[in-house]
């Protein structure tokens, strides 16, 4: 198989990753009506400040927003914006996370997802999809206050153990 044969095979199964993850975050949403049992409130806005390279994640900064759902509030799954400053690049991040601990304050996070990277250069527009795993300690307060710390580590399209990049977080932000 040629290099363009692989491309297109690569293209394929990132669009199918795409629409299925956006259809499990669409399909599971709908449990949110579900009565809660758990403190911790079903939405989140936060901005998210990382360090490394901006080229893989896009940018240092993102804002983000999450919505647990079912019964317990444990899955959650996040879409966010991101822009580089030093290049006009901007990033999307998909993600589907599990959170421990549904009755308390601190909660270690873990979930997999996507950065949807999309570079605009001398005309032409580039997309470059990047696994995305992030293992994460959360804490909400009651007041609503919600911080978020750990680590992001991104793959190259696909290829999740490929060691492109891992960096640090952190995240602030409000739960209502």
């Amino acid at each position: 198989m040629g290099v363009s044969g692989e491309l297109a095979r690569n293209r394929k199964l990132m669009i199918r990753s795409v629409i299925t993850l956006l259809f499990l975050s669409f399909a599971f949403a709908g449990y949110s009506q579900w009565s809660n049992n758990s403190p911790i409130p079903k939405n989140a806005f936060y901005l998210e400040g990382k360090s490394g390279n901006g080229t893989v994640g896009v940018g240092y900064f993102s804002a983000n927003y999450d919505r647990r759902f079912g019964a317990r509030s444990i899955p959650c799954v996040r879409l966010g914006f991101g822009v580089d400053f030093d290049a006009p690049v901007f990033g999307i991040p998909t993600s589907i996370a599990w959170l421990t601990n549904p009755k308390g304050k601190h909660h270690f996070e873990g979930g997999v997802g996507i950065t949807h990277r999309i570079e605009l250069f001398e005309g032409n527009t580039y997309y470059d999809p990047f696994s995305m795993i992030t293992l994460m300690y959360r804490y909400h307060s009651k007041s609503g206050f919600l911080l978020r710390t750990g680590i992001n580590y991104y793959g190259y399209s696909w290829v999740i153990f490929y060691p492109t990049q891992i960096n640090l977080a952190v995240s602030l932000g409000y739960t209502f």
